[in-house]
């Protein structure tokens, strides 16, 4: 992204976020990227996939709930569209195989409960995340847009990896290193141009785009 974004690297283009967009909201927007994608991932080791899957993919309907709750008009195909994609997410998670560790962590009611919660929450970030993300993005470049988001998150998710003590160091060590991405290795650099291009390159930047 920054490949795509350096040509709008400009004052001019800066300048057409305000103060209070560009230290306050884009972080924010940043923030609760970060936060949906960390909590889907403690999630699964919390509760089954089918449980994480199911409640982190709820945003649509939170969004059309908090319109709905506020007093905003909701067009019919806007609620049956977030009612066809939940159900959606509902016949993929079902399709899931339930294997020995879902089980084994089924039997921890008090943990199965804390990943529900900590999913339905990433629900809620993801919510906040496109309500932002959709105000801001108007404002400039898409792929200056999408570098901000990803830069100022990975900086949060830094943090909350230093604070919760997770173990990690400035290398290329393919298990610890925040560089061991870059290893050969089947499950490193190929699987992570595969995120890179395929899920955030055409997914999460697609979505954006079309908002």
């Amino acid at each position: 992204f920054l490949v795509l974004a350096v040509k709008t690297f400009n004052r001019h283009e800066f300048s057409r976020f305000s103060t209070i967009e560009l230290f306050v909201w884009m972080p924010f927007a940043a923030a609760n990227y970060a936060f949906l994608c960390t909590a889907f991932v403690i999630a699964l080791e919390m509760t089954s996939l089918v449980n994480a899957f199911i409640l982190s993919n709820m945003a649509s309907l939170i969004i059309i709930g908090s319109k709905f709750a506020m007093g905003s008009p909701v067009l019919f195909f806007e609620g049956l569209g977030a009612l066809i994609g939940f159900i959606g997410a509902l016949i993929c998670a079902s399709a899931s195989p339930i294997t020995e560790d879902d089980n084994e962590v089924a039997n921890s009611e008090h943990l199965q409960m804390m990943g529900n919660i900590l999913a339905f929450l990433a629900s809620v970030s993801t919510a906040l995340y496109l309500t932002v993300a959709k105000k801001l993005r108007s404002k400039v470049d898409l792929f200056l847009f999408m570098f901000l988001l990803f830069s100022i998150s990975s900086v949060f998710t830094l943090i909350f990896m230093t604070y919760s003590g997770e173990e990690f160091e400035f290398s290329f060590d393919p298990t610890i290193g925040l560089f061991g991405w870059i290893n050969s290795k089947w499950d490193r650099l190929p699987l992570e141009l595969f995120m890179a291009i395929i899920c955030n390159g055409v997914g999460t930047t697609g979505y954006i785009a079309i908002m």
